[in-house]
């Protein structure tokens, strides 16, 4: 990334730039007050820019609001008491084709003492603009790029089957599955692919179009204490998980179905995403991206990443504004028979 940055820098010559570098991979407590105070040290800034991958655009969004607030991070986070609006504004130059922060309105931020995850969600969020550049992800490793994928597929398929689905985020989620689908393994593969690496990047955009309206289900929920925990990063977590929650939720019934819309909807939306995966059921489907990940140089079993614990992940996985999202009802039971699924 130096080049690129020195490259931009030379873009704004003439103004004052203050540049901020080593933001980890996962924004906490303590680095997000950090910056905060560091900055507020200088004068309030005409505009914040984020370039890099998820952890720097949520950042640089939390960056953008904070500057301009009286209260800390933790009573924010505690009483969501924002100033508003935002003084600062934003801009998100993602540098992976994953998150798809550049377009949500929220912003992950991790306690890794407290082992908790927290989002800092509100319209002002919304990042002013947003660049797209396929030439900043070409020296994208082959495993960022396929973790950073997965994360993007998955936010396209909880997407694609959340109780908040509406035709207008279909649209967007189904574009990212195919986008997806197409380009990931080629993307690892060839990682010089301009074309393929553009694709893949508009894929994560149309997948964080999606998850801004419709947000993020069980998927993610079980994710956190994975990474919490084992330390897998996010993308290969919610990856490794959401073919088993698109196959549980083709197992709703009457009693269970937490979609309004109702089984009929839920099972007819199992078939839509299959589908869209070139599957003839949802069992094939779910195998298909089992496979992906194998294809794309990952692990699929939790056992061989290190994992030992289910019953502590099962107990931390019924985060409510996740879990709620997901058409099938999802208890601590369900979640511990979904862990052994992927476990051998």
């Amino acid at each position: 990334m130096s080049g690129q940055l020195r490259s931009i820098e030379l873009d704004l010559q003439g103004l004052v730039v203050h540049v901020v570098s080593g933001v980890g991979p996962m924004p906490t407590l303590e680095s997000i007050e950090q910056l905060v105070r560091q900055e507020k040290a200088h004068p309030l800034p005409h505009v914040v820019i984020g370039i890099g991958g998820g952890s720097v655009l949520d950042s640089a969004k939390c960056l953008a609001i904070l500057l301009v607030q009286r209260n800390s991070l933790r009573d924010i986070l505690a009483k969501r008491d924002l100033i508003l609006p935002k003084a600062v504004p934003c801009v998100a130059v993602p540098t992976t084709a994953g998150t798809g922060s550049e377009v949500t309105s929220q912003a992950t931020i991790w306690d890794l003492n407290g082992k908790k995850k927290y989002s800092l969600k509100n319209e002002c969020m919304y990042p002013e603009y947003a660049i797209l550049d396929p030439a900043l992800t070409l020296s994208l490793p082959p495993r960022i790029t396929a973790i950073t994928g997965l994360d993007a597929l998955t936010h396209a398929l909880e997407a694609a089957y959340s109780i908040h689905s509406t035709p207008e985020t279909d649209i967007h989620a189904l574009q990212a599955i195919n986008a997806i689908m197409t380009e990931l393994e080629n993307v690892v593969v060839d990682g010089s692919n301009r074309r393929a690496r553009e694709v893949l990047l508009q894929g994560s955009l149309h997948a964080g179009l999606a998850i801004a309206r419709t947000s993020t289900a069980a998927a993610h929920a079980v994710s956190y204490p994975l990474t919490i925990h084992y330390g897998i990063p996010h993308g290969y977590a919610v990856g490794l998980l959401v073919p088993e929650f698109l196959m549980y939720n083709s197992g709703v019934n009457e009693t269970d179905c937490q979609d309004p819309r109702g089984v009929a909807f839920v099972l007819d939306r199992c078939k839509l995403i299959a589908t869209e995966l070139r599957c003839s059921d949802i069992v094939e489907a779910r195998n298909k991206l089992r496979q992906l990940i194998a294809k794309i140089g990952l692990k699929t079993s939790l056992r061989e990443l290190g994992v030992t614990d289910l019953e502590l992940i099962s107990r931390e996985s019924t985060d409510p504004d996740r879990v709620s999202n997901q058409p099938r009802l999802v208890t601590e039971q369900n979640v511990r028979s979904l862990l052994r699924e992927i476990y051998q």
